[in-house]
């Protein structure tokens, strides 16, 4: 059965591939750092995108049915815990979570990123719009919250083997979009997917979306107070102080 569509199934596999590149080019040297900023650029872009299609996309992309409540969660963490994951159609109550709180973590790490700066090489293209101060505290956050992801990482990694070696190749779900009747409850019915070309909308939506936001000029007039703070400039040039 058709579980996953093209979109979603690409938009796991680049952001598997953006977030190697993140660690890989903040870690190895200070003259990637550039690369390293177009990389989350390209992470803002695919999160603006699956938060739209986790509204209007195919029905196993859908994010709201994903906010499951202790009643599902806990029994479904019990089978789990006991070698017995339960079987669903698109992520099951498990799952459902860890993928909200990666999205999560990701957001907030690409937001920080925007203001942040190592004060030597690169700078995030909003960070003008706060103080000295503010602009650290975030370059601080953005570094803890890259703890926050690795650990959701590893331990939707070790899900996924742990699924696999109970029968539910998820990786093979997600490379073909397809699972077979022996991943599947009972009485399960195809899900409905949305044509390739509302996909192609949205992520034209969602890059003129990460285009305005990198445009500060196009906006900041209505967010941020053009006035300098009384008893003197702020050492960030003007903007708003978020402390």
């Amino acid at each position: 059965m058709k579980i996953w569509d093209l979109p979603t199934r690409l938009f796991h596999w680049l952001l598997v591939a953006l977030v190697l590149s993140a660690w890989f080019t903040q870690r190895f040297g200070d003259t990637m750092l550039t690369w390293h900023q177009w990389g989350g650029f390209a992470v803002l872009t695919l999160l603006f995108f699956r938060l739209m299609w986790g509204v209007w996309g195919s029905e196993t992309a859908r994010l709201l049915p994903l906010i499951q409540g202790p009643h599902t969660v806990l029994p479904a963490l019990r089978a789990t815990l006991t070698g017995h994951p339960p079987l669903s159609v698109g992520h099951n109550p498990v799952g459902g979570w860890s993928v909200l709180l990666l999205l999560t973590l990701l957001l907030a790490q690409c937001t920080a990123g925007l203001f942040a700066s190592d004060d030597v090489i690169v700078s995030g293209p909003l960070k003008h719009l706060v103080s000295s101060t503010v602009s650290g505290q975030l370059t601080t956050l953005h570094s803890i919250l890259y703890w926050g992801i690795l650990g959701v990482v590893v331990t939707h990694v070790s899900a996924v083997l742990f699924h696999r070696k109970h029968g539910d190749d998820l990786i093979a779900t997600m490379i073909s979009g397809f699972k077979t009747a022996a991943q599947l409850p009972p009485h399960a019915t195809a899900p409905q997917l949305r044509p390739l070309w509302v996909a192609l909308l949205t992520l034209v939506v969602a890059i003129g979306g990460v285009w305005v936001v990198l445009h500060p000029e196009l906006w900041q007039q209505w967010v941020v107070d053009p006035a300098p703070p009384q008893g003197g400039s702020d050492e960030s040039g003007g903007g708003m102080d978020w402390e």
